[in-house]
Protein backbone atom coordinates (compact mmCIF):
# COMPACT_ATOMS: atom_id res chain seq x y z
CA UNK A 1 0.00 0.00 0.00
CA UNK A 2 1.38 3.26 -0.61
CA UNK A 3 1.51 5.99 1.83
CA UNK A 4 -1.46 8.11 3.16
CA UNK A 5 -1.79 11.31 3.81
CA UNK A 6 -3.84 14.52 3.98
CA UNK A 7 -3.53 18.20 3.13
CA UNK A 8 -4.69 21.44 3.36
CA UNK A 9 -6.57 21.84 -0.17
CA UNK A 10 -5.66 25.10 -2.35
CA UNK A 11 -7.32 26.60 -5.10
CA UNK A 12 -5.61 24.68 -7.73
CA UNK A 13 -6.73 21.63 -6.41
CA UNK A 14 -10.29 22.33 -6.95
CA UNK A 15 -10.59 20.53 -10.25
CA UNK A 16 -8.93 16.96 -8.39
CA UNK A 17 -11.25 17.62 -6.19
CA UNK A 18 -14.50 17.87 -7.97
CA UNK A 19 -13.61 15.10 -9.77
CA UNK A 20 -13.59 12.95 -6.95
CA UNK A 21 -16.83 14.09 -6.00
CA UNK A 22 -17.91 13.20 -9.41
CA UNK A 23 -17.07 9.71 -8.65
CA UNK A 24 -18.84 9.82 -5.55
CA UNK A 25 -21.68 11.07 -6.77
CA UNK A 26 -22.10 8.55 -9.51
CA UNK A 27 -20.87 5.64 -6.65
CA UNK A 28 -23.74 6.70 -4.79
CA UNK A 29 -26.29 7.04 -7.68
CA UNK A 30 -25.34 3.19 -8.78
CA UNK A 31 -26.03 2.34 -4.80
CA UNK A 32 -29.06 3.58 -5.36
CA UNK A 33 -28.55 6.72 -2.90
CA UNK A 34 -30.42 9.87 -4.01
CA UNK A 35 -27.35 11.80 -1.49
CA UNK A 36 -25.58 14.30 -3.54
CA UNK A 37 -27.51 13.51 -6.67
CA UNK A 38 -29.27 17.25 -7.39
CA UNK A 39 -27.00 20.17 -6.09
CA UNK A 40 -23.42 19.43 -8.02
CA UNK A 41 -22.85 23.08 -7.43
CA UNK A 42 -19.44 23.23 -4.76
CA UNK A 43 -20.08 25.33 -1.43
CA UNK A 44 -17.65 26.11 1.57
CA UNK A 45 -18.56 26.07 4.76
CA UNK A 46 -17.36 27.61 7.90
CA UNK A 47 -17.42 25.74 11.03
CA UNK A 48 -15.56 28.06 13.30
CA UNK A 49 -14.91 31.55 13.92
CA UNK A 50 -13.06 33.48 16.71
CA UNK A 51 -11.83 36.79 17.72
CA UNK A 52 -9.48 38.02 19.92
CA UNK A 53 -11.76 39.50 22.29
CA UNK A 54 -9.31 42.67 22.90
CA UNK A 55 -11.19 43.36 19.51
CA UNK A 56 -14.82 42.92 19.94
CA UNK A 57 -17.60 45.03 19.16
CA UNK A 58 -15.47 46.38 16.03
CA UNK A 59 -17.53 44.00 13.72
CA UNK A 60 -14.31 41.98 12.73
CA UNK A 61 -16.82 38.32 12.38
CA UNK A 62 -18.72 39.78 9.88
CA UNK A 63 -16.28 41.66 7.89
CA UNK A 64 -14.55 37.86 7.92
CA UNK A 65 -17.59 36.28 6.79
CA UNK A 66 -17.69 39.23 4.00
CA UNK A 67 -14.19 38.34 3.30
CA UNK A 68 -14.44 34.81 3.36
CA UNK A 69 -17.58 35.09 0.77
CA UNK A 70 -15.91 37.70 -1.39
CA UNK A 71 -12.97 35.24 -2.28
CA UNK A 72 -14.77 31.97 -2.41
CA UNK A 73 -17.10 34.02 -4.91
CA UNK A 74 -14.38 35.06 -7.03
CA UNK A 75 -13.23 31.54 -7.23
CA UNK A 76 -16.91 29.94 -8.31
CA UNK A 77 -18.45 29.26 -4.98
CA UNK A 78 -22.21 30.49 -4.39
CA UNK A 79 -23.79 28.41 -1.87
CA UNK A 80 -22.50 29.06 1.80
CA UNK A 81 -22.94 26.93 5.20
CA UNK A 82 -22.64 27.93 8.76
CA UNK A 83 -23.73 25.69 11.45
CA UNK A 84 -23.89 26.63 15.14
CA UNK A 85 -24.90 25.51 18.70
CA UNK A 86 -28.47 26.25 19.55
CA UNK A 87 -27.32 28.20 22.57
CA UNK A 88 -24.33 30.49 20.15
CA UNK A 89 -26.86 33.16 19.76
CA UNK A 90 -23.60 35.37 18.65
CA UNK A 91 -23.03 33.07 15.85
CA UNK A 92 -26.79 32.94 14.44
CA UNK A 93 -26.95 36.53 14.68
CA UNK A 94 -23.86 37.10 12.49
CA UNK A 95 -25.18 34.38 10.03
CA UNK A 96 -28.44 36.05 10.03
CA UNK A 97 -26.67 39.46 9.87
CA UNK A 98 -24.69 38.09 6.79
CA UNK A 99 -27.44 37.41 4.97
CA UNK A 100 -27.38 33.63 5.60
CA UNK A 101 -30.68 31.98 5.97
CA UNK A 102 -32.03 29.47 8.40
CA UNK A 103 -32.98 26.20 7.15
CA UNK A 104 -33.35 23.62 9.94
CA UNK A 105 -31.36 21.25 12.39
CA UNK A 106 -28.44 18.76 12.03
CA UNK A 107 -26.69 16.65 14.40
CA UNK A 108 -23.35 16.46 14.85
CA UNK A 109 -21.44 12.96 16.23
CA UNK A 110 -19.54 14.23 19.45
CA UNK A 111 -19.61 13.20 23.02
CA UNK A 112 -22.66 14.84 24.84
CA UNK A 113 -24.72 14.66 27.73
CA UNK A 114 -27.72 14.18 25.68
CA UNK A 115 -28.66 13.87 22.36
CA UNK A 116 -29.89 17.74 21.53
CA UNK A 117 -26.39 18.77 22.99
CA UNK A 118 -25.31 17.58 19.09
CA UNK A 119 -27.52 19.37 17.47
CA UNK A 120 -26.92 22.51 15.43
CA UNK A 121 -28.68 25.21 13.76
CA UNK A 122 -28.38 24.69 10.18
CA UNK A 123 -28.00 28.44 8.20
CA UNK A 124 -27.13 28.61 4.11
CA UNK A 125 -26.86 31.55 1.94
CA UNK A 126 -26.81 31.17 -2.13
CA UNK A 127 -25.75 33.74 -4.23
Amino acid sequence: MSSVYIKHAQIPDLTEIMKIISQAQAMLKADGSPQWQNNTDPYATIHRIAINPDYAGQHLGKIFISNLISYSYQNGIRNFRIDTHQLNKRMQALAKSSGYVHRGKIYVSEPAVNHEDNARLAFELNL
